[in-house]
């Protein structure tokens, strides 16, 4: 077609007179046709593009990732491994470090006769208050239940707070030398937004049933009886995490009660010395040194094929409330020091 209409465009610029009358009807036509067939060209194109970017990209990526993931986890079912639970981010009700699935991948890895032990490896600021301490003594049944099974932990990046309380419960602690470890202590925060309130003369409604209803409300000044019942309240909740620790670690414990529980963070190595981890080591030397094999049976949680397919495509957020372990966002959190160090 393109070809057809150069050379009537050729013959009508060259005789002009000589043509006939619906040489250039003839000319608008084709080049309308020739135009129609450029844009179903590039829309074509355009679709394929679209196609590779939003369907074959997404899903190779996929792909290969569920090959990494085979590979990494070097299962062996036939040979001597190490059952693998691994906590990795926030412990809190809902994300993939809850207690719920902690638990039921602990009891899995415990229950499996062929495994040498169990290596529970942490990566975690911490979390819930709760959620932590119902891993911690779900372990310690476990270890009644399963008494000839070694169970070691191993923390990389961050063991402190709720990780760490979970990680006492292990027989042994180790760490790397540069691993953020303890933080062991409590804090509540909050904003304070009266004055802003005032000045913008916003008035909020509020109707409760009960005296002390409204603590810590954001719109309120805090109030001395206020600010003093919560600090009895996490006084307690502290008092029960060092209570845990404490019942735990036992003498391997090296400094006096002010030292250890004051929320204060430490490396590895530090950590070492004060009796809260037992040595430095690595995955792959506690792997041959403490259950003489290199391989390992990962049977931690993992998400579901609809979650991995949307994980392809964006990141998913969310936001909890409540009295928190480590460094939680909600409105009360273990020593919170760890985010302010942008430790990655």
């Amino acid at each position: 077609m393109h070809g057809q209409l150069e050379s009537l465009v050729c013959k009508l610029l060259q005789q002009p007179d000589a043509m006939p009358a619906d040489t250039l009807t003839k000319v608008c036509m084709l080049t309308l046709l020739d135009t129609i067939r450029k844009e179903n060209r590039n829309k074509n194109i355009r679709i394929l593009v679209l196609f590779i970017v939003f369907f074959i990209l997404p899903l190779s990526y996929f792909l290969l990732t569920l090959n990494w993931w085979s590979n990494l986890t070097k299962e062996n079912d036939t040979g001597s491994y190490t059952a693998l639970v691994q906590i990795k981010g926030k412990i809190s009700p809902g994300s993939p470090a809850s207690a719920f699935k902690v638990n039921a991948a602990l009891s899995k890895a415990f229950a499996d006769k062929k495994s040498q032990g169990v290596l529970l490896l942490i990566n975690s600021p911490g979390g819930t208050p709760v959620q932590a301490a119902e891993i911690h003594m779900h372990l310690l049944g476990l270890k009644r239940r399963y008494p000839d099974k070694k169970f070691i932990a191993l923390g990389q990046d961050m063991l402190t707070s709720g990780a760490y309380l979970v990680a006492a419960a292990a027989d042994r602690i180790y760490v790397n030398e540069s691993t953020i470890t303890g933080s062991i202590g409590v804090i509540m925060s909050s904003f304070n937004l009266s004055r802003a309130a005032k000045k913008f003369g916003i008035h909020r409604r509020v109707i409760t049933s009960g005296t002390h209803k409204l603590r810590m409300d954001p719109f309120l000044p805090l109030k001395p009886a206020d600010k003093t019942k919560i600090r009895q309240l996490l006084h307690n909740i502290h008092r029960h995490f060092i209570r845990l620790v404490k019942r735990a670690r036992g003498h391997r414990l090296n400094a006096e009660d002010t030292v250890l529980f004051n929320g204060d963070i430490w490396t590895g190595l530090e950590a070492k010395k004060l009796g809260l981890v037992d040595g430095i080591s690595s995955m792959q030397q506690i792997l041959l040194a403490q259950f003489g094999t290199e391989h390992y049976k990962d049977f931690s949680h993992r998400p579901s094929l609809l979650n991995r397919l949307a994980g392809s495509f964006g990141t998913s957020f969310g936001t909890s409330f409540g009295t928190s372990f480590g460094t939680s966002l909600g409105n009360a959190r273990l020593a919170d020091k760890i985010p302010r160090l942008h430790i990655r």
